[in-house]
């Protein structure tokens, strides 16, 4: 089954801590990627750029709309994601564990349809 191992945090926090401890952080992301492309769980991970990139595509009335910037207002963002095979919940928990806590919240969800994955 795939997971997405969504990670919600406030911009630039991970940015602006000293040096080694960026690095440390980065330390944990590559850690977990190695072990889980070790492992063939491994799917993809990715790094969102900041909200001031975003374009927020909806329908009102009938018109579809293009707007700047992300729809949700709120001080914390959805950062990156991984996408992970994992045989369960528990085991795809136990991956987001591995990620850097304190930064960053993990919220690890089902997927249920990828699209040609």
């Amino acid at each position: 089954m795939l997971y997405s191992v969504l990670i919600f945090g406030v911009e630039g926090v991970a940015e602006r801590l000293p040096r080694e401890e960026h690095e440390a952080l980065l330390d944990m992301h590559r850690n977990l990627q190695a072990k889980l492309q070790a492992e063939g769980k491994y799917r993809g991970s990715v790094q969102l750029m900041p909200p001031s990139t975003a374009m927020t595509v909806g329908e009102k009335g009938g018109v579809v709309t293009v707007l700047d910037g992300p729809f949700a207002e709120s001080k914390e963002q959805i950062l990156g994601f991984y996408l992970i095979e994992c045989d369960t919940i528990d085991e795809a928990i136990e991956a987001a564990k591995a990620l850097p806590q304190g930064v960053a919240t993990m919220e690890v969800r089902l997927v249920s349809w990828t699209g040609g994955l």
